[in-house]
């Protein structure tokens, strides 16, 4: 299962000796992604995710004109949020399926552990609902209700089932099955090789009967050795059971497949167009919003014949992190020669989808942009934790630690804390928003250093936020503290007594890409202003970032720009990892002057006027690889200048890079070697410099750039003659 990311209001301590209360005035969220800052027309157009902000594993059913559906609540309490709706858009919360402690025991289970990949579904002939799920701490179970407003029965648990992921499936007749995944009989072949099995159910025993049936090993194209078969669904359209599963695990390979057979036991044919659903391949990786892992799907039929599937996917800001969980995604099932296809393939989720005849609610907070004040309010309405609005949940087995009166929260604080298995004072709500505002006013005093009351950001027990007022060395302090395997305070102030407003204000994370980007950019500036300083105008600096085409084109235009008046140029070839530019960078620094053109009397340009006709000097380090080797094994060998720095390995040697079905596996096979007259090779040959200077640990944590001053002086002495 993939890490979750939730927002709480939560008040924490380590030790509670005595008495001690702390209390929120209310609280404020605000989200505003840019991706949903397109106007739709709700009557017939809707936002994907229809339910944004860690609603996983989606599940669902359709009873009359109502649609039931479920996802995954891992260690939170009450479990298993229950959503209903009219039209599979507007959703409104009818509560938890979980609501009693003696029906999902949470103890000592981590974050991302619980409850996982709920199942619901309706069995017609004995009018029951059935929701069926994995405690990673309990084992295996299902609940049912003959109506899921008046609450569910306590657990009835399969020890049968050896896996996870289980589904009911109710056939005409009545008859019952249930499919899930689990270990391959034998043994796996390879690793993340699982496979589905199927029992009969016994449903007047509410129990299984004989043993499993393997019917789907390892899953879909099993020569490609697929992992990770999972969330098993079987249902029935015309003369054929269908088995739909999610295929790849839960990061950037999940897919959706599908296969049909003529008997729920098999034999099953697997759809010639599997995977039915996926964002892993045929995509434009700077696609706008883009979508990725979506799996885990659910179909169900309107009751005109039309077909629509829920599933799970995310929405990242880079690669495949995200802040804001998994979310559910609702989109069309189109038919096709007896096989359903929820997406075609390299295709893009879009953020606006499509349905005739919506009836948008007034108030909506599970998709888009919304906002919402709580102002702890008592709610009975029996959706969630007890005076509370249905959003909140607690973390593991529930202790009644507060209560709501006059407007306000108030809690008693328990002995556990963020970082803990246990118990705390801390009630939580969803992240739904990459970029939102989270506000409280808090009034507590704390005792120690061990008192903290204040607002959270959750993904885990050792990757968290916390801001809260506290104390240190006998002084009220407000603090912002990261967990990030180890726990640093990042800020901290003295405040003074009273109540303390809390306002976190997040945006969507800059990406590794863009802070790299950053920080380069940075390191390039800082370096040209120090030959600028050095040199004292007379030198020119550019960094050749990659032996490629971008990275020419800025070359060329620094050097013919805003450094053509100077009188040499600095070039750096540090840190380069490689391409094809030696001929290039000949080409362009191997100018001779020939004549100079003269306009009216006025010098205009030295021709050549498009390569660089003064003196220059380059840069080299040990971190120079591939083309990085032979531009300036090049650039000496021609004579063009100088090479300053430290050895540079014997890497010139260009290479094939190869991706394999996972994308994030890529080698390379080195198809081309540079022979030199002799009949030797560049690689492994290893080229010293003309100026051996090396950059210490010591001088570059202090800003220096001893190898760059070095080249400066050695070119304003050639200049000087």
């Amino acid at each position: 299962m993939k890490k979750i990311a939730i927002l709480s209001l939560s008040l924490t301590l380590a030790a509670a000796a005595q008495a001690q209360t702390a209390e929120f005035d209310y609280f404020k969220y605000a989200g505003n992604d840019a991706r949903f800052n397109v106007e739709i027309d709700k009557t017939h157009q809707y936002y994907n995710p229809v339910l944004a902000g860690f609603y996983p594993d989606p599940s669902l059913c359709r009873v009359g004109d109502t649609y039931y559906l479920v996802n995954s609540s891992f260690t939170f309490f009450p479990g298993v949020p229950l959503s209903t709706s009219k039209d599979l858009v507007n959703w409104q919360p009818a509560g938890h399926v979980l609501d009693r402690t003696s029906q999902v025991p949470l103890k000592g289970q981590q974050v991302s552990a619980g409850i996982f990949a709920p199942a619901i579904s309706y069995n017609k002939k004995n009018k029951t609902f059935y929701m069926i799920t994995t405690n990673v701490g309990a084992g295996n179970f299902f609940v049912k209700s003959k109506d899921p407003s008046k609450g569910w029965s306590e657990p009835i648990y399969l020890k049968k089932i050896d896996g996870i992921d289980p589904s009911f499936f109710f056939d005409d007749n009545g008859k019952g099955y249930i499919v899930h995944n689990g270990p391959v009989v034998g043994g796996a072949d390879y690793e993340g090789q699982r496979a589905i099995r199927c029992f009969e159910f016994d449903v007047k025993g509410d129990s299984i009967k004989g043993d499993f049936k393997e019917i789907l090993r390892g899953g879909t194209h099993v020569e490609a050795r697929p992992i990770w078969i999972e969330g098993p669904h079987l249902f029935k359209k015309g003369k054929f059971y269908y088995l739909m599963c999610a295929e790849g695990g839960t990061g950037g390979w999940h897919s959706e497949v599908i296969l049909r057979a003529k008997n729920p036991m098999g034999p099953w044919e697997e759809c010639p167009n599997n995977p039915i659903l996926t964002q892993r391949t045929g995509l434009d990786p700077n696609r706008k919003d883009p979508v990725s892992s979506a799996g885990h799907a659910d179909i169900v039929e309107d009751g005109k014949g039309n077909w629509w599937a829920v599933f799970l996917a995310c929405r990242p800001y880079e690669e495949d992190m995200y802040n804001t969980g998994r979310d559910t995604y609702l989109l069309p099932v189109t038919w096709k020669n007896g096989w359903p296809e929820i997406l075609a393939k390299n295709t893009p989720i879009s953020t606006v989808g499509e349905k005739a005849g919506l009836k948008p609610a007034a108030k909506n907070e599970f998709s888009g942009n919304f906002s919402y004040v709580d102002n702890f309010e008592v709610d009975n309405n029996k959706a969630g934790l007890k005076e509370l609005n249905p959003r909140w949940m607690f973390l593991r087995d529930f202790v009644d630690c507060y209560k709501v009166e006059n407007g306000k929260l108030k809690f008693n604080l328990l002995p556990g804390n963020i970082y803990k298995r246990e118990p705390m004072s801390a009630i939580w709500a969803r992240q739904q928003h990459g970029t939102f505002t989270a506000e409280t006013e808090i009034n507590f005093t704390p005792r120690n250093d061990k008192d903290i009351a204040g607002l959270a950001l959750l993904q885990k027990e050792d990757h968290n936020f916390v801001l809260g007022k506290t104390m240190k060395n006998g002084k009220l302090m407000i603090t912002l503290t990261r967990a990030e395997k180890n726990n640093v305070t990042i800020a901290s102030a003295p405040i003074k007594g009273g109540k303390l407003k809390l306002k976190v204000e997040v945006v969507v994370p800059i990406s590794n890409g863009a802070l790299n980007d950053l920080l380069y950019a940075r390191w390039v500036k800082q370096r040209a202003a120090d030959v600028d300083k050095w040199s004292n105008g007379r030198l020119g600096y550019v960094h050749i970032e990659s032996m490629g085409d971008d990275s020419f084109r800025s070359v060329y235009s620094d050097i013919l720009g805003k450094y053509n008046n100077r009188e040499g140029i600095v070039i750096d070839t540090r840190f380069n990892g490689g391409g094809r530019l030696h001929e290039d960078i000949e080409i362009l620094f191997s100018g001779k002057k020939y004549f100079t053109q003269v306009v009216r009397g006025r010098e205009a340009c030295d021709m050549p006027s498009r390569r660089w006709n003064k003196p220059s000097i380059m840069v080299q380090c040990e971190a120079n690889y591939s083309n990085a080797h032979g531009t300036p094994w090049v650039y000496s060998h021609q004579k063009i200048g100088k090479l300053v720095g430290m050895p540079v390995p014997g890497t010139m040697t260009s290479v094939s890079w190869e991706t394999l079905q996972d994308p994030t596996l890529v080698f390379g096979i080195p198809v081309i070697g540079y022979r030199l007259p002799d009949g030797s090779y560049l690689e492994n040959s290893q080229l010293e410099p003309d100026i051996k200077v090396a950059n210490s640990p010591e001088t570059v944590v202090k800003g220096e750039d001893t190898q760059l001053k070095a080249a400066v002086d050695e070119l304003l002495k050639e200049i000087d003659g």
